[in-house]
């Protein structure tokens, strides 16, 4: 027997992104994770855009030449489509670098966090992997950089081994362990 229940945008987005973090982190399909991905930050970008909090991907967008932002909008949304539709393509193929979802995904734990003001464990986790995964694009105070590098040594994480992360998830919980 099916039961209904309420669900916001908020909730639904939430929802959509703990399940393609908890894929991602378990090795699971590409294909999914980016899907969920991409749902969960559309409604994260359209309920923030009417609060007036731009996304990192916004931001972005809007740093390039007026001219070419169409262009860029349309490859960023490329797979989003394809694994979305089949009308105009059905017999067609795309070459897909699941590293794409690695980045709305940080882009939507992110709003979330600036939308609600909560934070999330799993996206919190996700957040530290993305940001050691990719420490060469941002800048850390050395006690940031201190912890990532404590955290890496005591944890044994290894971020191309995001598995490696799994364990985060109950010492965030059991140790409001903040990063």
């Amino acid at each position: 027997m099916s039961t209904t229940f309420n669900v916001s945008k908020v909730d639904a987005a939430k929802r959509q992104l703990e399940v393609a973090i908890n894929l991602f982190f378990r090795g699971g399909d590409p294909v999914s994770i980016h899907t969920l991905t991409r749902a969960g930050f559309q409604v994260l970008n359209d309920l923030s855009t009417k609060q007036g909090i731009r996304t990192i991907h916004e931001q972005m967008i809007e740093s390039i030449k007026p001219e070419s932002r169409k262009l860029v909008r349309n490859k960023f949304s490329e797979a989003r489509n394809f694994f979305k539709h089949a009308n105009n393509d059905s017999d067609n193929l795309i070459k897909f670098n699941p590293e794409l979802s690695e980045f709305f995904l940080w882009d939507a734990c992110d709003v979330y966090k600036k939308l609600t003001m909560q934070k999330v464990e799993i996206f919190e986790v996700f957040l530290i992997y993305f940001r050691m995964k990719n420490k060469n694009i941002f800048e850390f105070s050395t006690e940031e950089q201190f912890k990532m590098n404590d955290a890496a040594l005591t944890l044994d994480l290894n971020t191309s081994s995001p598995s490696s992360f799994i364990p985060l998830f109950s010492i965030m919980k059991e140790a409001n362990y903040d990063f």
